[in-house]
């Protein structure tokens, strides 16, 4: 096996584990829909624990409803984060990227894909199902709204705490570069002390 086989098979490892979290992302969350168009459907809910219940609702905004009635843009706008979150995972796939942001930015594709194919395949007249309800005042959510809200999660804070590149920390001297002894007394690395 060459060199560049041995390189390429980390990237597509990974790059086939991350395909294979999104897939399971989306199929888990149109999975829930279909069962909640199914099981709530009339008006029913069902408790959960506290404030928490399941109700089924249609969005046409973007996640948590925001931008509700706002449908065409809010498609462009997931076409668009999309493909550019797409492009962007096969770059750090590429160039040996934080495992971490590459997982946010799968998560992120996943969610935002398959609440667009609410809007473009479910008849729903460009809403998302939802049916996901915490609280009486916060937004009803689905899984593809807490993919994208952990996934956007993880990309922060990658990028907010970058990994160090490799040499910046515990990097050897140079050889001829000063080093310390333990006298305090600076020599040369790579030559013999001298005593006295």
């Amino acid at each position: 096996m060459s060199g560049a086989d041995r390189r390429r098979r980390p990237v597509t490892r990974r790059s086939g584990l991350l395909v294979l979290m999104a897939v399971v992302v989306v199929a888990a969350d149109q999975w829930t829909k279909s069962w909640a168009e199914d099981a709530l459907s009339g008006g029913r809910s069902v408790h959960l624990v506290g404030p928490a219940r399941l109700v089924l609702t249609e969005n046409t905004g973007a996640a948590f409803s925001l931008g509700s009635g706002a449908t065409p843009v809010v498609e462009l706008l997931a076409i668009v984060l999309v493909a550019g979150v797409l492009w962007q995972s096969g770059r750090l796939a590429r160039s040996g990227g934080r495992m971490a942001t590459m997982a946010g930015l799968s998560l992120l594709a996943a969610g935002a894909l398959s609440n667009l194919g609410d809007r473009l395949f479910r008849h729903n007249h460009g809403a998302v199902v939802d049916f996901v309800q915490l609280v009486g005042w916060w937004p009803v959510f689905n899984l593809a709204d807490v993919a994208v809200t952990v996934g956007a999660a993880m990309v922060a804070v990658s990028f907010a705490f970058p990994k160090a590149k490799p040499g910046q920390a515990g990097q050897a001297a140079p050889l001829g570069a000063p080093s310390q002894r333990p006298g305090g007394q600076a020599r040369a690395a790579g030559r013999p002390g001298r005593d006295g």
